[in-house]
């Protein structure tokens, strides 16, 4: 299903942005249940990924997404109400639980909002868990999320992949906030916001060939989405929204044509049209790297981050099976 935002009404601070968005989600090829959740309505681009093995993982994944439903048709998200959605998850999660259980319900939770900072549209991203975001810019993939697990804090060391260290619920006792990225969006950038299931399906470098393939189309519909009204953009419009949903599920399939073990989200939202008014500026204190520079880290591109977030569980954490 493919996703795109209302229209573009008056916007604060003289910044238009245009946004489409294309979701695809798979039970997979082993599982009989989908436990994973998005949603892909502007100004929210969120997957959750239950937890696997867990009562009630794809009700938790449910929970995390319904949260953020009352943000939906707004233009722009504030990043406090993005925090208080997570944190009403959590809490309707915690509901969830039942007296004997042994295993309590959880999900990750990752994605972009779009937000303005003094003007300039930003992409707001937040994780929690194993599950991914990632930047397309002009032909190049970044991740921008760090996982969430055993093996990611000790790399090397044999430890199971689906070992978790953060989710919202899980019977986690630390519940930390997400970590949180703010980055300026570009026109012609896309989110890919996926669950565990694509990315140990599809390696990395295709991750980004098919997302290149797809998307290398979307510059000439771009460039009529954004000449204005009438016929011809609202036809370049849509041709951009099949674009984006041919991404998801492109992406989705090719996990399925691996081995496809686990459920598989992909969420994928362009920035079709981006215009700025000439006083639209960043804060020095909110002006981000660019995601792609040689030098720059993920971490140097966290807004916000407390580093001891990271090892706030014990190594035995939630499985995400």
């Amino acid at each position: 299903m493919s996703e795109s935002s209302p229209a573009l009404a008056a916007v604060p601070a003289g910044a238009a942005l245009k946004i489409v968005a294309g979701a695809s989600s798979h039970e997979g090829n082993v599982r009989p249940v989908n436990e994973d959740s998005y949603l892909a309505r502007r100004p929210c681009y969120i997957v959750a990924d239950g937890m696997g093995g867990h009562s009630l993982g794809d009700v938790a994944s449910q929970a995390a997404v319904t949260a953020l439903n009352p943000l939906v048709g707004s233009d722009w998200a504030e990043r406090e109400a993005v925090r208080e959605a997570i944190r009403e998850a959590r809490a309707a999660i915690a509901g969830l639980a039942e007296a004997g259980q042994t295993r309590a319900p959880g999900t990750t939770i990752t994605g972009a909002s779009v937000v303005l900072e003094n003007g300039v549209p930003c992409w707001y991203i937040v994780n929690i868990g194993d599950s991914r975001t990632y930047l397309w810019r002009a032909g190049r993939l970044q991740q921008i999320t760090v996982d969430h697990s055993a093996r990611s804090l000790h790399p090397g060391s044999g430890l199971p992949r689906n070992i978790i260290t953060r989710a919202i619920g899980a019977g986690l006792h630390a519940q930390a906030a997400p970590d949180e990225w703010l980055i300026p969006i570009q026109q012609g950038d896309a989110i890919l916001a996926c669950s565990d299931g694509l990315y140990t399906e599809v390696p990395e470098v295709d991750l980004s060939e098919i997302l290149t393939r797809a998307l290398g189309d979307a510059s000439g519909a771009e460039n009529v989405a954004g000449a204005g009204a009438g016929a011809g953009a609202e036809v370049a419009t849509q041709q951009l929204q099949e674009i984006a949903a041919k991404a998801a599920a492109d992406l989705v399939n090719a996990a399925l044509s691996n081995e496809g073990k686990d459920n598989v989200t992909a969420v994928v939202a362009l920035a079709a049209r981006l215009e700025l008014s000439a006083a639209s500026s960043l804060q020095d204190d909110a002006t981000l790297p660019d995601p792609f520079s040689e030098d720059d880290t993920r971490d140097d591109l966290e807004f916000g981050f407390d580093d001891t977030q990271r090892e706030n569980s014990s190594l035995g954490g939630a499985a995400n099976e």
